[in-house]
């Protein structure tokens, strides 16, 4: 259904003043605010569509959860909560992308990597093609300057190791790999 259809029977509803019987057997209109549907059962098969409508095709619309409380309130079906809906009907028929809820922005998947890489695999990527004393060298500068991973970084590049290759050997790992793999599937 759509809600042009849902606008169309929306407006053949009948809308009457309460009315009072009296033992005489004559009827009066009671004097109220609001007006009640004439055919109760039809209005309330009609509410639940309005509330299908709106859950599969305007969800993100800012008037959303003010539509979905109007169908789904347990106060007395009345004139002035169908004259809302109908409002809210009308204005996303003439206009129903023009007030779409704010959207969240998705952050990217994240995936926690454990420590569980073959530590030998990347230890081998690092010092491939370092002597001794370079290595040495290596392990002295991070034994006294256990934070600076930069400056690692940097006497480990001055020694002629590429960076390339070790961010490629690592990334080549059984478990960064298959992480990477499930990432972007």
């Amino acid at each position: 259904m759509t809600i042009t259809e849902l606008i169309t029977i929306g407006n053949t509803f009948e809308w009457n003043y309460p009315q009072m019987k009296f033992a005489d057997g004559t009827v009066s209109d009671i004097v109220s605010e609001d007006k009640v549907v004439s055919n109760r059962q039809e209005y309330i098969s009609w509410l639940y569509k309005v509330k299908r409508l709106f859950q599969k095709e305007y969800s993100t619309d800012i008037m959303f959860d003010e539509i979905f409380e109007l169908t789904s309130s347990h106060e007395s079906i009345t004139y002035s909560r169908h004259f809302r809906i109908m409002g809210i009907l009308d204005s996303v028929e003439d206009e129903p992308d023009l007030c779409n809820k704010p959207v969240q922005k998705e952050s990217a998947p994240t995936v926690e990597v454990t420590n569980n890489i073959n530590i030998g695999i990347t230890l081998s990527s690092i010092t491939e093609g370092l002597t001794s004393e370079q290595l040495k060298d290596l392990k002295d500068y991070i034994q006294s300057n256990p934070q600076d991973k930069e400056g690692f970084m940097k006497k480990l590049l001055s020694y002629g190791v590429d960076a390339t290759t070790i961010l490629a050997n690592v990334l080549g790992t059984e478990p960064i790999w298959n992480t990477i793999k499930n990432l972007l599937s």
